[in-house]
């Protein structure tokens, strides 16, 4: 991975929480994303953006785990390891609650699961 694109990805991450310090393990999470292609990255960044809303409570019912398999699962989606799916999750400005962990709850609306439900169902 480009160095110089590294830097870019984590100035990015950075502006986007000004007030946070870009922790040692986020920025070891920030930079397995950055193993993606960036095809790979954009199509993962736009599916969160798309899927995704943030609250300013934590959910604590869903893992980074289980919503990386939500995107595995979709039509367009893809393998990502959930370092991967974390490092995404972070650059777009969604917290976690305990990085300490090894899959993370985000602060995600549990309404945002309730399409995938729907789709597994056939409906819609």
């Amino acid at each position: 991975m480009d160095k110089q694109r590294q830097e870019e990805i984590l100035k990015r991450y950075a502006s986007r929480n000004p007030r946070d310090e870009l922790a040692s393990s986020d920025r070891e999470q920030a930079v397995r994303f950055l193993d993606l292609s960036v095809e790979q990255q954009t199509a993962l960044l736009v599916w969160m953006q798309v899927n995704l809303k943030r609250t300013r409570t934590i959910n604590h019912k869903r893992t980074s785990y289980e919503m990386k398999s939500y995107f595995e699962r979709d039509i367009n989606g893809f393998y990502v390891s959930n370092g991967q799916f974390k490092g995404a999750m972070l650059l777009l400005g969604f917290k976690p609650l305990d990085q300490n962990e090894l899959n993370w709850h985000f602060n995600v609306s549990e309404r945002s699961f309730a399409i995938f439900h729907e789709r597994k169902r056939g409906c819609c």
